[in-house]
């Protein structure tokens, strides 16, 4: 018998305005199945005009429903450069939410990961940079690399969360730029 539903979500790339309207993707978009399932979406590459570029995005999801509920999502990214000024070999973002019977405490996991990751001027911002570790970069915004937000039943991560502060190609001002994003959870 089943002691719950599970929720979450994965793609590689998504740019929304300050309104929150949608400027592109989300892209290898894929939901986590409400019951048992699993799946996956791929691009070859991808990227927003004078902003951008990615190599193959890659997403998996998978979930149990039965004595155990537990959703896992996984995005990956081969190869990222923003405007030159962020650079990456790869992103991966991957996160488990696991629930083993109804009144028990859920468990979330991130086991996130950049490999290559540079920034022009920045040399301490690298693989090993601590979730949630924001910085400004001139000519591009805010950058939060690893973002991680937990909730009592899940977990979401965004690998490279960019808040622009200057209008770049479609974007304007103020636009969120997502790149490597997991979310999961129990219900």
């Amino acid at each position: 018998m089943a002691k719950g539903y599970t929720v979450g979500q994965g793609y590689g790339l998504k740019a929304n305005a300050l309104d929150g309207a949608v400027k592109a993707g989300p892209v290898s978009y894929l939901p986590v199945a409400c019951v048992t399932g699993a799946g996956r979406a791929n691009v070859v590459s991808t990227g927003l005009p004078l902003l951008a570029s990615l190599g193959a995005v890659d997403t998996t999801t998978s979930s149990t429903t039965g004595s155990t509920v537990k959703s896992s999502v996984t995005s990956t990214v081969a190869g990222a450069s923003v405007l030159n000024l962020i650079t990456l070999t790869a992103i991966k973002a991957q996160t488990s939410t696991t629930r083993p019977t109804r009144t028990s405490p859920v468990t979330l996991s991130d086991t996130s990961q950049f490999v290559g990751l540079k920034v022009a001027g920045m040399p301490a911002i690298n693989d090993s940079v601590k979730p949630n570790t924001t910085v400004k970069i001139p000519g591009l915004g805010s950058v939060t690399f690893h973002r991680v937000a937990k909730t009592s039943n899940g977990i979401r991560v965004t690998m490279v969360y960019i808040v622009l502060d200057r209008i770049l190609g479609t974007l304007p001002t103020g636009s969120v730029v997502e790149i490597g994003v997991s979310e999961t959870g129990v219900r």
